[in-house]
């Protein structure tokens, strides 16, 4: 099938013109025999992205991406090589592979309830209360198509039209709509539907609106989770979001469907929101494989202020950019919109606000600064806030809760000093042949003293300023990230290799997390692109990993992949003990301190040259 696969892959690549491509989703300029622009994929003021018409090719001088139609469609849309072939394969006439093609029963049964609920909306008297409803929330004929709203009134009508679909009461059940087991039951009435769709433009759920206020019940109902969703990997708008907000590289997060709306209906198009759940780590995930920065604009009460101040530092934890962009009066977006309009909403995020100010001035602006108790409770609450935050942020906020109110933070571990070089316990010399496995690499503690070893100078340079010395961190990671997606693709190639390559992977890093997942998805029969695509669907694994790994199994020979990560098994400890000093030695301020990281640094980069200039010890076979 990869071998079917790639014919594919070639066939669109020459059929499909590069020009038009890139013209679906950005626009460039003439320029000699080719085109220009400003990369769609990096920030940059001079264009260095370019298009071949003869070679039918793009190509980024800034962030090195490059290809044909099939993998600048890929990027665009945050995508995998396989989706791409999928979705591109009709526009050249032909059948995408199956394994790629193919959908569960539950997305074939979940397409015929969004049509069923989207024609009782628009095409029949039932769907009047609906209809008024969305009227009155300005909702015009153009979001009603675009996010194929829908209907359902009392009746259970859905269940004959599925059973005559061939779909059984078991099918019912388990897709997450339908309650009751003696009988089924639809699990919406008197709602308005809004479908929930994946990035891939297919149906995964649904959630639901009530729309009379004389009944007293839950205003959202979600669907329940199935075999092809789960809440807290889910966003609304994520289909409509992803070209635009790749294109801004920035999303806007907001509480609900009709927030998103109201954007929509400003001309912001890059916005998405949660399912009535809180962010979770898959939805960082998610998220993280396509922009690193989001702009939290929830509503203006108490409640969407607090839920922001929770919000902003998983985004920060997650090594994400996070603004806050502050409505003012409790508005929601939606009011906002109908009171000052559209130019004015916009205008809201253009100056987002920091998040630690916002939420230490939003602190300050419910407190007494005359009541004893309403000064303890700020004291706590700022305590919480910043007991975490790195050194610099903590004590700004110290100084400035002093003189504002006379009163000191707490800092926690994390922002006091860390444990002097002395305390750690003294090993023998014998480290560099003794690390059999990340884990001893990473938790054994560091040797004292060394015996001085000369380096070469380029490694002395490597280590002379901490510019050079961040350089050589990075390296290092990439390195060891090198190896962990060797392993994973051959786990993926031969998942009966798989517990042989665990040594290859840093404990609790994200590529470990994907390996230890994984394995569930590796028996059953299943072929090589459906594993592949687990990833994606299953395991939620960012954009970035599965195009690695795709290029891994698809261009580099198994016989290759083997060896290679063989002749590096010598290695990998050694990778991650000097990612290990080097991060340590950032932390580092005291000169003895210092050197003895350096010390152990220069024999443990002396020993990778000479490894990886072959000069090493056999190793077995994987």
């Amino acid at each position: 099938m990869a071998e079917n696969n790639n014919n594919v892959l070639a066939l669109l690549n020459e059929k499909l013109s590069i020009l038009d491509m890139v013209r679906e989703f950005i626009s460039v300029q003439k320029s000699g025999r080719g085109y220009v622009a400003c990369c769609p994929f990096h920030e940059e003021k001079t264009p260095s992205f370019s298009v071949s018409i003869e070679k039918n090719m793009f190509n980024c001088f800034g962030c090195h991406k490059g290809g044909g139609p099939v993998q600048f469609y890929q990027y665009m849309k945050a995508i995998t090589i396989g989706q791409a072939i999928s979705e591109l394969s009709p526009r050249i006439g032909i059948k995408a592979p199956t394994s790629y093609a193919g959908h569960s029963k539950f997305y074939k049964m979940f397409e015929y309830i969004k049509e069923y609920m989207a024609y009782q909306l628009n095409s029949s008297s039932l769907g009047a209360p609906g209809r008024q409803y969305l009227a009155s929330r300005q909702i015009d004929e153009n979001i009603i198509n675009s996010y194929k709203l829908g209907f359902n009134s009392n009746d259970e009508k859905i269940i004959d039209y599925l059973r005559e679909k061939n779909f059984s009461n078991q099918d019912l059940l388990e897709s997450g709509v339908f309650i009751n087991k003696d009988k089924p039951t639809f699990l919406f009435k008197n709602r308005l539907i809004f479908p929930i769709f994946d990035r891939n433009n297919s149906v995964v759920s649904f959630s639901s609106r009530s729309i009379d206020k004389s009944v007293k019940e839950a205003k959202y109902v979600h669907a329940q989770q199935n075999s092809i969703n789960t809440d807290d990997k889910l966003f609304y708008n994520l289909n409509l979001a992803l070209s635009s907000i790749i294109r801004l590289k920035q999303v806007i997060l907001v509480e609900g469907f009709f927030d998103v709306f109201a954007f929509v209906r400003a001309g912001i198009t890059n916005v998405l929101c949660c399912l009535g759940t809180q962010i979770s780590q898959r939805h960082l995930k998610v998220l993280k494989g396509i922009t690193d920065k989001v702009v939290l604009c929830f509503d203006g009460d108490q409640a969407g202020t607090t839920s922001m101040i929770k919000a902003f530092s998983l985004f920060l934890n997650a090594k994400m950019e996070v603004s806050i962009a502050s409505l003012p009066g409790q508005m929601d977006p939606d009011e906002y919109l109908e009171k000052n309009g559209a130019a004015a909403l916009a205008q809201v995020l253009e100056n987002p606000q920091d998040p630690y100010l916002f939420a230490y001035n939003y602190y300050a602006s419910q407190t007494d600064s005359l009541s004893q108790n309403s000064l303890i409770n700020l004291e706590n609450q700022l305590n919480e806030l910043f007991n975490k935050t790195p050194k610099p942020i903590f004590e700004h906020y110290q100084d400035l809760a002093f003189r504002n109110y006379g009163f000191h933070l707490q800092a926690s571990n994390s922002t006091l000093p860390d444990k002097t070089f002395e305390d750690s316990p003294p090993v023998d010399y014998d480290f560099l042949s003794s690390y059999q496995t990340y884990e001893e690499a990473l938790y054994e503690p560091r040797v004292d003293e060394l015996e001085p070893i000369e380096p070469p100078s380029l490694i002395m340079q490597n280590l002379s300023t901490k510019n050079k010395s961040e350089q050589n961190l990075n390296d290092i990671k990439k390195k060891i990230r090198g190896l962990e997606i060797n392993a994973l693709a051959l786990c993926l190639l031969n998942p009966d290799i798989y517990e042989n390559v665990a040594d290859y992977f840093e404990r609790g890093d994200p590529l470990d997390i994907i390996y230890t997942n994984l394995k569930p998805h590796l028996s059953g029969g299943d072929n090589l692109e459906t594993r592949i695509k687990h990833l994606d669907m299953r395991l939620g694994v960012s954009i970035d990993i599965v195009q690695d790994i795709e290029k891994k199994v698809y261009h580099t020979s198994y016989d290759k992949l083997q060896n290679d990560l063989e002749k590096q098994k010598a290695l990998g400890p050694l990778y991650m003990r000097k990612k290990f000093l080097l991060e340590d030695l950032k932390n580092k301020e005291e000169e003895k301190q210092k050197k003895a990281i350096n010390d152990e640094l220069r024999a443990v980069s002396l020993k990778i040259k000479k490894l990886e200039k072959g000069e090493k010890n056999g190793t077995g076979k994987i």
